[in-house]
């Protein structure tokens, strides 16, 4: 099924530099380079955790932090304001943690997965990766339990 290659590659005596990646069968990278750590910055998670922790900040500056108001005015909007019109709490409120271990948990996992496939997408992939997942996961949530969640 697999044949076994009978030509030999060159080897280099000098040190590897970092710029070239492993090859295998066919001169395919054994390892993808964002494993690596190749790649630009992912500035753009970096930006979506610094927002996510600010309004978690901001929110507990409300006299009354789990009350919709303090909620509404960082983001995260009732079912009846997103029947009246404010469908853009629908991405806003991805945005919105009130426990500090939900924010913990998803400050993680943004950071894990996010800049990893910033690296591969890019910045532009990425964010509208980010804002349609955003909106139909908390489309879907919004259909199945009639409210908004956060």
């Amino acid at each position: 099924m697999y044949e076994q290659s009978t030509t030999s590659t060159p080897v280099s005596a000098e040190p590897a530099t970092g710029a070239e990646t492993k090859t295998g069968a066919a001169g395919a990278p054994d390892v993808p380079p964002v494993i690596l750590g190749k790649g630009p910055f992912p500035f753009l998670t970096l930006m979506i955790c610094a927002i996510c922790v600010g309004v978690f900040v901001g929110i507990h500056q409300e006299p009354e932090p789990y009350s919709w108001q303090a909620l509404q005015k960082w983001g995260a909007y009732s079912a009846t304001s997103i029947y009246g019109g404010a469908y853009w709490g629908l991405v806003t409120s991805v945005f919105v943690h009130v426990e500090p271990w939900h924010l913990a948990f998803n400050l993680y996992w943004l950071w894990v997965l996010g800049s990893r496939f910033e690296k591969v997408a890019g910045w532009r992939g990425w964010l509208i990766f980010f804002l349609a997942a955003a909106f139909f996961s908390s489309e879907a949530e919004f259909v199945a339990a009639g409210d908004s969640g956060i």
